[in-house]
């Protein structure tokens, strides 16, 4: 068992999800200056959450993402961590990553995994 399994709790997937909920609903509030997005407040909050511990993976590997996402439902927390933080990470690379992220069902697949993951090691 991977130390980060001993580490995620219910209460994080929870608030994980409460911030992700949250972020969702302020979808239609993110302003748009010329090319570039202005997200309201709930969708940095949740950038931030997924960026902090025990979520962010400081050493993901961005070039496997896609594979981490197409085999999530076989994913173990490190996994999901990296899918978060390359979630995060990728507005430095494309202005919008943000909403898209959101907009996909990316991340209800990552906190349905992580709660069948905590249910397991219970």
């Amino acid at each position: 068992m991977d130390n980060i399994e001993n580490q995620v709790t219910t209460s994080d997937v929870d608030e994980l999800e409460r911030l992700y909920l949250k972020a969702k609903k302020s979808l239609r509030e993110i302003e748009w200056v010329g090319f570039y997005p202005r997200y309201p407040e709930p969708i940095s909050s949740f950038m931030k959450y997924i960026t902090s511990s025990p979520w962010c993976n400081p050493n993901y590997k961005p070039e496997e993402t896609k594979k981490l996402i197409d085999e999530i439902e076989t994913a173990d927390l490190i996994s999901l961590r990296s899918i978060l933080t390359a979630a995060s990470r990728g507005e430095r690379f494309c202005d919008g990553h943000w909403k898209s992220v959101i907009e996909s069902e990316r991340i209800e697949s990552v906190i349905k995994r992580a709660r069948e993951i905590i249910i397991v090691n219970k």
